[in-house]
């Protein structure tokens, strides 16, 4: 058999497709499969393609070397031509227009201080 466990931030999706293809190539259904993916993590991901396909801007707070932050920057550009990837306000090189819609998504390790930050700073920029 095949035992296969994944990394609590990995995207739900890709790792669905990574077991069928498994699962085609050994011709095999004898595989114990280890899916434990964060529920936090879960969520953020489907929030940020729904909240991805109702804006203008989407904007990304993370750790620039988070995969739970790459993989929210990775799906909100799939329905979002405007997507960017902070850290902290200091990165901010944009200016947004003022009727822009923005949508803002941040990785769950990402500290609320520094969230804050960046929608003050938006808004003070505007």
């Amino acid at each position: 058999g095949i035992y296969i466990t994944c990394q609590t931030t990995f995207s739900s999706d890709k790792f669905d497709e990574i077991i069928n293809i498994i699962k085609n190539r050994f011709n095999t259904d004898d595989i114990t499969v280890n899916k434990a993916i964060c529920n936090a993590t879960e969520k953020r991901q489907t929030e940020v393609v729904e909240l991805s396909k109702k804006v203008d801007y989407m904007i990304i707070i993370g750790g620039k070397n988070s995969s739970n932050t790459k993989e929210l920057y990775n799906l909100a550009q799939k329905n979002c031509s405007e997507v960017y990837f902070y850290q902290n306000y200091k990165d901010i090189t944009e200016h947004f227009p003022k009727d822009s819609i923005i949508g803002i998504m941040a990785s769950a390790s990402t500290p609320n201080n520094i969230v804050e930050e960046i929608i003050n700073y938006i808004k003070n920029i505007n």
